[in-house]
């Protein structure tokens, strides 16, 4: 980044351009960032994976380390860090939805820590607070509107290139679709737990639907135990 050159545009007026001058290498930088937290990330999961192989750490501990080794696999995989419990939640739910609903939208459900007290009931559906649904459609609706903005202030900035560069119409698409994008991603919990929702509803009548044909073979069965133990 030339700090020099940063200042100079200040100082002669063209503010856009010094601000796309620092913020270009900035994003540029980001690829740099992201690995050295992956690396770090991988280093911790290493880490753990040496001590559970190690003969001279206890049994008690290993117990531990073998929960951190898999939400720190998890995290790694999928990018999300989960407590224990949640973790646990989560493989119960992709268990219970299977293939009907994307692993992802799980993933989306478990990451806003729902509460998970009666998990083990078939009844369990996952609840949203009325404030987590309010922000999660205005985040949905408002941030596919920016992204929807953005796409054209962009382009159109680009073309102008060509013309007369317009570098603040073009930092104003960048912040419109890139804002939008992060808004909808975190709107879109409330679609998640509707898919999930729906998904437990079949898995209930499913599994009441065996409950019953269980119950009346038993029923039908036991006339004829009764017979037989009647006649011998």
């Amino acid at each position: 980044m030339n700090i020099d050159l940063i200042i100079n545009l200040f100082k002669d007026g063209y503010f856009w351009l010094a601000i796309l001058a620092f913020v270009i290498p900035v994003i540029s930088s980001l690829k740099h960032i992201v690995e050295f937290y992956d690396s770090s990330k991988k280093l911790r999961s290493a880490s753990i994976t040496a001590a559970l192989a190690d003969p001279n750490v206890t049994d008690e501990l290993k117990e531990h380390l073998r929960d951190e080794a898999n939400l720190e696999h998890f995290r790694i995989i999928h990018g999300v860090r989960l407590s224990t419990p949640m973790l646990n939640a989560a493989m119960v739910l992709k268990a219970r939805v299977g293939a009907q609903v994307q692993f992802r939208h799980v993933l989306n459900v478990i990451k806003i820590s729902p509460d998970i007290d009666d998990i083990d009931s078939l009844a369990f559906r996952v609840k949203l607070s009325w404030f987590d649904k309010w922000s999660g459609w205005y985040n949905l609706i408002l941030g596919f509107s920016l992204a929807l903005l953005g796409i054209p202030l962009t382009m159109l900035a680009l073309y102008s290139i060509i013309a007369n560069f317009n570098a603040g119409l073009l930092l104003i698409g960048l912040f419109c679709l890139v804002m939008g994008l992060y808004m909808a991603k975190d709107g879109i919990v409330v679609i998640s737990v509707r898919h999930v929702n729906n998904a437990l509803v079949d898995y209930e009548l499913a599994h009441a639907n065996i409950k019953s044909r269980s119950s009346a073979v038993t029923g039908y069965c036991s006339p004829d135990t009764e017979t037989a133990t009647g006649m011998a």
